[in-house]
């Protein structure tokens, strides 16, 4: 039986972020979207990515294996393991402080490969995308009469959008009041 000692010593440590493809990035993949499951570490794993990327483009060298593999494992991993998370912003936005610092060209390539492809790969990301899309529909069903108008339009036009942008403005007390007033004057 091995004792504690030995079985770190078996154990593969990050010294660097060179070591980073070998060691961390393996690991990774292997836990795949399940990495959802454990919300510090993902943050951890995140703020260290956000780092390590920063780093990258100091050196200016995006067209290395390194900075492919990661690419993939953000694409791969990190964000079917938010989508598969529960409303958590922090999470978010550390997500946002990895994929900020990256050109476009780099982030939308992510993004797109994260709503074509993610989808078919990982099949919990089609059942979440199902159950999130319900239950918008029904928030916003119950949430007005106006919004429900929104959902089943088909097509809105600027006119429209226009005067759904302008009506708090045009809604004041004094206007609710008259109109109210209107509505049991016309009653009686």
């Amino acid at each position: 039986m091995e004792t504690e000692d030995e079985h770190r010593g078996n154990a593969h440590q990050i010294r660097s972020y060179d070591d980073f493809p070998t060691v961390l990035f393996p690991l990774l993949h292997h836990i795949g979207p399940n990495l959802y499951n454990d919300v510090p570490l993902l943050a951890t794993i995140l703020r260290l990515f956000k780092e390590y990327v920063t780093m990258q483009l100091g050196d200016q060298s995006l067209d290395t294996p390194a900075f492919r593999s990661t690419e993939h494992v953000i694409k791969r991993v990190l964000l079917p393991a938010i989508s598969l998370l529960n409303i958590n912003p922090a999470i978010v936005h550390e997500m946002w402080e990895v994929l900020q610092p990256l050109p476009y060209e780099i982030r939308y390539r992510i993004y797109h490969y994260w709503f074509t492809k993610a989808y078919s790969a990982h099949p919990g990301l089609a059942f979440t995308k199902v159950r999130t899309v319900a239950e918008t529909k029904r928030v916003l069903r119950y949430d007005s009469p106006l919004s429900l108008s929104i959902i089943q339009a088909p097509k809105l036009n600027l006119f429209y959008c226009m005067a759904i942008a302008d009506w708090p403005r045009r809604t004041s007390n004094h206007s609710v009041a008259s109109s109210e007033r209107s509505r049991i004057a016309i009653r009686s």
